[in-house]
């Protein structure tokens, strides 16, 4: 949307506004917005910013960046920023440099402002704060930006080969490696403040597993090409594509979106059932390209296991099962983690040999297990998917409307019903015998002993 800015245009409809509302434009925008921002809200938002360290590590930052302390004191300081993104998002009410505006002008009281450290010049306006929320949002984006692209505009291809070359030298490099640091450092100091407002008892319950996975942020803008050279078309000239399907990194294709990947870890119930005993709070946070995940997954296990957990479950999907064994299986074993995979069907059974054992989904057995028993959770796969296709069956045949079909395919219809019912039962009946099988491997399987090493290694007894 362009905004209106020719003063003749903007006193028309202010005339217009006052005619049909019978309030000014600013009246208006004063009535929308919050008037109340509830104290529990202000309190968290101001609480989790003090406690984190950023103030230490932004003012530390801040200062390495000046050339002197000369200059007039900001109307909006850095940690207040902080402070008012955090609020916008607990309210609800977006987190654009206009709501943030809104929040500063309408929302707040003079005693949170002055709480927050934040000036006025004597004339508000949500335009004049949408200037300044966003000069110092680019400020505080500056200090630890490890991709130091322009936001504003959108790079021609000149100007897009210039910035790629500046990259590629080496105190280029240095500098994204020092502001990666700093962004992690500053993300995650937010996210473990917010875990300690969790009441100790509840904290306690917790025993450290985790679930580590990706999801799909969406930007504002136009798809970049598919290449890393090609045509921008994204203020964010480095911003990826994804897709929904493989590893989501998008190759092109008109459904790819503008994005990038934010890689979470979720702590995780203790055992089967207790989803009642603690929430799942995000407790290691990072951001990345779609499908360029490589090394964060090992980065949030020794971040999490630094919170206090010595031993724990770590739960991921198929993207992790491809990395190099280097970048996330040799990690995890030598945090002394266990790991809990999502195999595709083909990759059930036998995986691995050595000597006399045998690598079966994942876990060590001796070499003369039965066949049957390596083979259980192929069958298991099986049954999973016929029993979504039969379930989909039913589905259908329930949510179908019938008026005007022929007998034919009415009765055609109701036969397949009748056989997804039969198989249904048959599979339940079926069940208990595979679970009773997966039992019995247990006798087979390798038993570890003591801890891992230091490299990574355990050592195992014969059952």
């Amino acid at each position: 949307m362009t905004k209106v800015k020719d003063p003749q245009a903007l006193a028309i409809l202010e005339q217009r506004m006052v005619a049909t509302f019978d309030v000014g434009y600013e009246e208006y925008i004063a009535g929308t917005a919050l008037h109340i921002i509830p104290t529990a809200y202000f309190n968290t938002s101001k609480k989790i910013v003090e406690t984190s360290g950023i103030l230490e590590m932004v003012g530390q930052w801040d200062t390495e960046r000046r050339k002197s302390r000369a200059g007039k004191k900001a109307f909006l300081p850095l940690p207040a920023l902080v402070v008012l993104y955090l609020l916008n998002a607990q309210m609800g009410v977006g987190v654009t440099y206009r709501e943030l505006a809104r929040t500063v002008t309408h929302r707040l009281s003079s005693a949170q402002r002055s709480a927050l450290g934040i000036r006025s010049s004597g004339v508000e306006s949500v335009d004049l704060w949408y200037s300044r929320i966003s000069e110092t949002s680019y400020r505080l984006i500056a200090l630890m930006n490890p991709r130091p692209t322009p936001l504003r505009k959108i790079l021609g291809d000149e100007a897009y080969r210039k910035l790629l070359e500046r990259m590629d030298t080496d105190s280029a490099r240095r500098l994204a490696e020092r502001n990666q640091v700093r962004i992690d450092q500053f993300c995650n100091a937010l996210v473990e403040a917010s875990l300690r407002q969790l009441p100790k008892d509840i904290w306690n319950r917790y025993t450290g597993n985790v679930a580590i996975d990706a999801t799909k942020v969406h930007i504002r803008g136009g798809l970049n090409s598919a290449s890393p050279v090609g045509r921008r078309s994204n203020p964010d000239s480095l911003a990826g594509r994804y897709r929904r399907e493989g590893n989501h990194d998008g190759l092109g294709a008109k459904t790819d979106a503008p994005a990038y990947e934010a890689e979470t870890s979720v702590m995780l119930w203790n055992g089967p059932g207790e989803n009642t005993l603690f929430p799942s709070l995000i407790t290691v946070i990072s951001c990345h390209n779609p499908g360029r995940l490589r090394g964060h997954a090992a980065a949030h296990m020794a971040r999490h296991k630094a919170l206090g957990f010595n031993h724990f479950t770590v739960v991921v999907d198929r993207a992790y099962n491809g990395e190099k064994i280097e970048n996330f299986h040799l990690p995890a074993a030598r945090l002394g983690l266990d790991v809990v995979f999502d195999y595709k069907q083909v990759d059930l059974g036998t995986q691995s040999l050595f000597e006399d054992l045998i690598l079966v989904d994942g876990s060590w057995y001796v070499g003369w297990m039965p066949q049957a028993l390596i083979d259980v959770t192929k069958e298991f796969r099986v049954i999973d998917r016929e029993i979504t296709d039969a379930k989909r069956v039913l589905y259908d045949a329930e949510h179908t409307v019938t008026q005007g079909t022929s007998p034919a395919a009415l009765e055609l219809g109701r036969n397949k019903e009748r056989q997804a019912a039969t198989h249904l039962k048959e599979i339940a009946e079926t069940l208990p015998s595979l679970e009773e099988r997966l039992k019995m491997r247990e006798p087979y399987r390798m038993i570890p002993k003591g801890r891992r090493s230091v490299d990574g290694f355990q050592r195992f007894s014969y059952p």
